[in-house]
């Protein structure tokens, strides 16, 4: 289903480095080149992470301009998607194992991206 209005702008935001600062292929300093921004939705909230993307500069090497992105992004989300990892586990949970309905699950989430994350079995 499409959306119906605009996401509200993020409240926090996070800063992603690449840890490494080596060139796998030839081992040279890789400089940071450029940054993309995300904005995901977390089970505590939306966030935009700020991405700081690494290159190697040389021609010789065989990761020449191939991007290196931070590592930890892809512990929070999937490439491309609009929902954290904790989000899609959390779903996984309520449809596989306690077999709620889509409308049962879009009820206790929606509470969540108002104030962050709440048990919806919490009293």
């Amino acid at each position: 289903m499409a959306r119906l209005s605009a996401r509200a702008r993020p409240d926090r935001e996070h800063v992603l480095r690449p840890a490494r600062q080596l060139c796998p292929g030839c081992g040279g300093h890789m400089r940071l080149r450029y940054e993309n921004r995300r904005t995901l939705v977390l089970l505590t909230g939306a966030v935009r992470l700020r991405l700081q993307i690494r290159r190697c500069e040389r021609e010789g090497c065989s990761r020449y301009h191939v991007a290196y992105r931070p590592e930890a992004e892809g512990a929070i989300a999937l490439p491309q998607h609009e929902f954290g990892l904790d989000v899609i586990a959390l779903v996984g949970v309520l449809r596989h194992r306690e077999h709620r309905s889509v409308p049962e699950i879009h009820a206790i989430l929606r509470p969540c991206a108002n104030a962050g994350w709440r048990s919806p079995n919490a009293a």
